[in-house]
This record gives structure tokens, C-alpha cells and sequence, in this order.
């Protein structure tokens, strides 16, 4: 019993010091885990704090990268609309006040300068193109007031002329001499109107006036001119046609005379007829005006230019065109700088219709207007843009 008590004594002594030395070697296995454990841990403390960092710079070169773009594509998108408004203004002949200097050395620099360097050279050519067309309306006015005036002196002499014993042959040299001094007085009055209009010096007035009153007073000049070649004359005022209205009465009356002038001109033995009413526009009521005659008409090529300058239509019955080819010119630009338009329907053989339309100011305080005299119409007016 002894025996066996100190066996189980040593056996238990044993068992503690393996027991000992396996938790030992446990907490020495849990000591170096725990050690790498920390050390793993504190490595990816430091690997995401380097990832934070990084993805923070990241972020911020991204930021400044999207702002200096933005920066520059606003830089850019203001220097093409600087550019796209200076060649626009350049378009309309308009000198550029900014000086080239302002542009960088770049492409877009290099051509902002070409642009304003053309601007520049564009303002020179249209002051000398003024200047050149100044002189050339102040040459023309002069000579045509020089050469006037001694045509009035042969047309005042020719009137005195007319009232003395003269025979047949006399009377026939003296209502040439009369007709040649007309005609130069005419030409000289077409030269300068049609200087005037090239250059843009003539201007527009509104007054009040009455339409039927100034186109009437222009047909009346005609009526001997008509009567000498046995071609009817007349005037017809549609009731509508205000007596008064607000515009511009002298040139109203020189593209009448335009006109009036031609249809009596190339109708022989026929009729002319000078309508005038009042049609509906796109911005007010407007007055419109026709002139018909029965002349020989314009050929069908010959439409789309015979308000061109210097153009003039063959008559059949002559070798040759009284006129300078100026008058349909004038009458068509005039009438575009008073806002209106200006046409013409013809057919060979039969006649021509010239027409034109211009707005006018309204006048509330209107005159009764006259019982309107029977005039029979020498062609539809429904087939015609009145």
C-alpha cells in the first residue's frame, strides 16, 4: 500500500508536469499568434490608411482635373464666341473695335487677328467706296444743275417762241427743239435721282397728304404726251382710298411718274388706266396702285430683269428706246425703302400691268370722301395683285 502510493504519486507528479509543460507550450503558441495577430492587424491599420490617403489624392486630382478642364473648355467656348461674334460683325461690314492684341498666341489667336485684321481693311475699303460715291453724287448734282440750267433757258425760249407768228415748218422745228430740251432735262433728272439712290442720300418723309390727290396730279402731266399719240388716259380712285394718310406725297409721285411715264411711252393709239385702292397687308392696311396699258407688252426673258438698271424693252415700232433704262430702277428701289413692293404681269402683245404696294400711316381725322366718278376698268383688277 505504500508501494502504490507512491507510484500514484509519481504517476500524478507527472501528470502535472506534462500538463505544466503543455500549457506552457499553449501559451507560448497563443503568445506568437496573438504577437502575429497584432502585427497583421497593424499592417492593414497602415495599408488602409495609405489606401485612404490615396484614394484621397485620387479624388482630388480628380477634382482639379474636372475644374481646370472646365476652366479651360469655358475659356475655350468664350474665345469661339468671341471669335463667332467678330466674324458675324465683320459679315455685316462692321469694323471691330477690340484690338487683336487681346488674343493669345494660339491657333484661335492667330485667326481672331486674321479676322480683325480683314475688319480693319474692310472699313478702309467701305470709307473709300463712301467717299468715292460722295464724289461721284456731288460731280453728278452739279453737273446736272450746270446743264439744267441753260435747258431751261432753251425751254423758257422755246414757250416765247410758241406765242409768235411762226409757220408750219417753224412750229415743227420749234416742237423739236422743245422735245430734245425735255428729254435732256429727263435724263439729267434720272442721272442724279439715280445717283442718289445708289449712294443712299435720298431720304424718306412723312407727311400727311392725299394719295388720290398726288397720283392724279402725276397723270395730268401725261395727258398731252397721251393725247399726241391718240391714247386714251385715265384714272380711277377706288372709294375705299383714304384722303388722307401719313407717308411721303414726292416720291410717291416720282414712282407714279415712273411708271405712268413708261405705259404712255410704249402705247400707241391704245389705253392707259391708273387704279388705285386700299388691300389688307401683313402689318396695316396698304395702298396699292397699278398702272395698265395696251402696249406691245414685255417678252417672257425680259420680266425678271426690266427693273435692272440700264435695262430698256425694244419697241417694235422704233429702232430705237427713248430713256437711260434708269426709270423702273429707280421707281423699284425707292419703293423697297419705303417698305413696299413692286411687280409688273404682262403679255406680249397685250399689254402690261406694273404695280406696287406701300404702307402707310393712318390719319383719324378724315375729310368726306367725294362721290367717285364711273370709270370703266381697262382689265380685271382680280386678275392683277391688286
Amino acid at each position: 500500500s505504500t508501494d502504490l502510493d507512491v507510484d500514484e504519486l509519481d504517476t500524478g507528479h507527472e501528470h502535472d508536469v506534462v500538463a505544466d509543460a503543455l500549457q506552457q507550450q499553449v501559451e507560448a503558441s497563443l503568445g506568437d499568434g496573438w504577437q502575429r495577430l497584432e502585427t497583421a492587424r497593424d499592417a492593414a491599420d497602415r495599408d488602409a490608411q495609405v489606401l485612404r490617403w490615396l484614394a484621397v489624392a485620387l479624388l482630388v486630382g480628380v477634382a482639379g482635373a474636372l475644374l481646370a478642364a472646365r476652366s479651360f473648355g469655358t475659356r475655350l467656348a468664350n474665345r469661339i464666341v468671341r471669335l463667332q461674334d467678330d466674324a458675324a460683325r465683320l459679315a455685316e461690314e462692321t469694323a471691330l473695335a477690340a484690338p487683336e492684341e487681346d488674343w493669345p498666341d494660339d491657333e484661335l489667336g492667330r485667326c481672331a487677328g486674321a479676322v480683325h485684321r480683314a475688319s480693319r481693311l474692310l472699313a478702309k475699303r467701305a470709307q473709300q467706296a463712301q467717299a468715292a460715291s460722295r464724289a461721284t453724287t456731288a460731280f453728278l448734282a452739279n453737273v446736272s444743275h450746270e446743264m439744267r440750267t441753260p435747258m431751261n433757258g432753251v425751254l423758257g425760249m422755246t414757250a416765247l417762241l410758241d406765242v409768235t407768228d411762226l409757220d408750219a415748218e417753224q412750229q415743227q422745228h420749234v416742237g423739236i427743239i422743245r422735245s430734245s430740251a425735255e428729254s435732256m432735262v429727263e435724263l439729267l433728272n434720272e442721272l442724279l435721282d439715280a445717283s442718289k439712290v445708289q449712294a443712299g442720300t435720298f431720304g424718306i418723309r412723312e407727311e400727311v397728304h392725299d394719295p388720290g390727290e398726288v397720283i392724279g396730279e402725276a397723270v395730268d402731266l401725261f395727258e398731252g404726251m397721251a393725247a399726241d399719240k391718240g391714247t386714251d388716259l385715265s384714272v380711277h380712285l377706288e372709294p375705299d382710298l383714304p384722303r388722307l394718310v401719313l407717308g411721303d406725297p414726292q416720291r410717291l409721285r416720282q414712282v407714279v411718274l415712273n411708271l405712268v411715264g413708261n405705259a404712255v411711252k410704249f402705247t400707241e393709239g391704245g389705253r392707259v388706266l391708273v387704279s388705285a385702292g386700299v388691300r389688307p397687308g401683313e402689318q396695316g392696311r396698304t395702298i396699292s396702285v397699278a398702272v395698265f396699258d395696251t402696249g406691245g407688252g414685255i417678252p417672257a426673258d425680259m420680266v425678271d430683269v426690266i427693273f435692272d438698271s440700264f435695262v430698256q424693252v425694244q419697241d417694235d415700232d422704233s429702232s430705237t428706246v427713248a430713256g437711260t433704262g434708269l426709270g423702273l430702277s429707280i421707281a423699284k428701289k425707292l419703293v423697297e425703302r419705303m417698305g413696299g413692293t413692286i411687280g409688273v404681269r404682262s403679255s406680249v402683245g397685250h399689254g402690261s400691268c406694273f404695280w406696287f404696294v406701300l404702307p402707310f400711316g393712318e390719319v383719324t381725322d378724315q375729310p368726306s370722301p367725294p362721290v367717285p366718278d364711273a370709270v370703266e376698268p381697262l382689265v380685271e383688277v382680280s386678275a392683277t395683285p391688286l
